[in-house]
C-alpha cells in the first residue's frame, strides 16, 4: 500500500486547499481497493458482469465548502428521491476482487441533478449453501450537473455496499452510506451523502 501514498507532502497543503485533500482521499481509497488482496474471502460462484438499479429515497446534503478560489456561500440542505443505474465488470472473471463500473444517478427535488461517474472498488465474497454475500468498498468520480444552466462540476463519492445473492445471479443490495462532494471553481461547492437500496443481476 506504500505506493498508494505520495512520497512528498508539503506542510499545510491540505489545510490551504481542501480540494487537494478531497482528491487525495479519493485516490488513496481507489488505489487501496485495487491493490489489497482479499485473502480471507472465499471464491465467488457468480459471474463477473453485472447490472443493477436502485430506486427510493436518497439524500443529498448541500453545505458550504471553501473552493480553490476561496469562494464560499450558504446553501440549503435538501433531501431528494434517488434513481441510479450501474453496469460493471470484475477483472478476475468472478464476482469478487477488483471491479470497474459506470454509474448514472438522478436526484429530483426543485431541480433535477445528475451524476455520471466511473466507479472502482473491490468485492469481498462470502458464499455459503448456495447463497452468497458480498461486501464492497468503492470510490466513484465523474461529473455532476443540474438543469439550471450552471457548468458541470467534478463530483466524487466513497462508500460501502452489500449484496445478497438469493437466486442464481439475482441479488438485492444496500448502500448504507456514500459520502462525497461536488467541487466547483466559482460557484459554491456542495457536500453530499447518499443512501440507496436496489436489485441487480450478475452473469
Amino acid at each position: 500500500m506504500d505506493f498508494c501514498l505520495p512520497s512528498r507532502l508539503r506542510p499545510g497543503l491540505f489545510a490551504r486547499k481542501p480540494w487537494v485533500a478531497a482528491l487525495g482521499g479519493l485516490s488513496i481509497v481507489a488505489c487501496t481497493s485495487l491493490t489489497t488482496a482479499p485473502a480471507h474471502a472465499a471464491e465467488s460462484t457468480r459471474g463477473p458482469l453485472y447490472v443493477e438499479v436502485s430506486a427510493g429515497w436518497g439524500t443529498i446534503a448541500y453545505g458550504c465548502i471553501t473552493t480553490p478560489t476561496g469562494a464560499c456561500a450558504a446553501v440549503d440542505t435538501q433531501g431528494a428521491p434517488r434513481l441510479s443505474a450501474e453496469i460493471g465488470y470484475h477483472l478476475n472473471g468472478r464476482h469478487e476482487g477488483p471491479f470497474v463500473a459506470a454509474r448514472q444517478t438522478f436526484l429530483q427535488w426543485y431541480i433535477v441533478a445528475n451524476l455520471s461517474q466511473a466507479k472502482v472498488g473491490w468485492d469481498f465474497a462470502f458464499p455459503a449453501h448456495g447463497l452468497e454475500l458480498t461486501v464492497s468498498p468503492y470510490a466513484a468520480a465523474g461529473l455532476g450537473y443540474e438543469d439550471q444552466g450552471r457548468p458541470a462540476m467534478f463530483a466524487f463519492g466513497m462508500g460501502v455496499e452489500g449484496k445478497f445473492f438469493f437466486w442464481r445471479g439475482l441479488y438485492g443490495y444496500l448502500v448504507p452510506l456514500e459520502v462525497g462532494a461536488w467541487l466547483a471553481r466559482r460557484d459554491p461547492s456542495w457536500a453530499q451523502y447518499q443512501t440507496g437500496t436496489g436489485i441487480g443481476f450478475a452473469f
